[in-house]
């Protein structure tokens, strides 16, 4: 009795769930489920269960939107930045996706075989900024996920500068940060306590001439590091960042 009142209820429920979204028990928690209704779905075909806590109904494809929604609810502070965020959405399939978060976490088995991620806590900001500022709020089927706006992908992308960055791709990509908003840059760059990014930021101000080279010299030449800044990649380039002359 007990089994068919389930399988009558969760076929109530199904035109209800998100479709191409992971599905937590949470979820189904909150149209009444019981704590062993999720197992026993997934045991008896009416749920596909790709981890702990994450199902899916049988036929549905994860889509990218959906798994960040998901995944976003589980991890505080996750968003999707870097050169992800600046690509996104025309994100190709099969692009690496970066993500950002302010502490360590795990990211489950199930999303990085259907989505190639790595996740990044370098500290980029300081404290004092607010956690969401320069990020926007996007919406896929399993809820909403946070992205960079392009000001604070374009740091979080010359972070990555020495990494999975050359200096001279960094540079081709100058031009494409033409039209930024100064004043959100700004506030951004003013709570930038990583050295190379703002040297960064203004070394590609000025290679391109882009429109805030004058915002980018100020703060290049307010923050620490003396008149150079020296650092040897991983692939041993050599980055020597000048402050610039007041």
């Amino acid at each position: 009795m007990a089994s068919n009142k389930t399988r009558f209820s969760f076929k109530n429920v199904i035109a209800k769930l998100p479709r191409g979204a992971p599905i937590s028990a949470n979820t189904l928690y909150g149209f009444g489920f019981g704590r062993s209704h999720p197992a026993w779905l997934s045991r008896h075909g009416w749920l596909i269960r790709l981890g702990r806590d994450a199902y899916l109904l049988p036929g549905d494809q994860l889509s990218r939107a959906g798994s960040l929604g998901y995944l976003s609810a589980k991890i505080d502070g996750l968003h999707l930045g870097g050169s992800a965020a600046l690509a996104w959405p025309e994100l190709p399939p099969g692009g690496v996706l970066t993500l950002w978060s302010s502490e360590p976490a795990r990211i489950p088995g199930w999303f990085t075989s259907e989505f190639p991620a790595r996740l990044q806590t370098t500290r980029i900001f300081d404290s004092k900024l607010g956690v969401a500022r320069g990020l926007l709020t996007r919406y896929g089927p399993g809820g909403e996920f946070r992205v960079s706006g392009t000001e604070r992908a374009m740091l979080e992308y010359l972070s990555d500068v020495g990494r999975s960055v050359t200096l001279a791709t960094a540079l081709t990509r100058a031009g494409s940060f033409v039209a930024l908003d100064e004043a959100l840059l700004d506030e951004l760059l003013s709570h930038t306590q990583r050295i190379k990014v703002v040297r960064l930021a203004h070394l590609l101000a000025t290679h391109a001439s882009l429109p805030w080279l004058s915002v980018a010299e100020r703060h290049s030449q307010r923050i620490a590091g003396g008149k150079r800044w020296i650092a040897v990649t991983r692939a041993g380039e050599r980055l020597e960042l000048r402050r610039p002359k007041r």
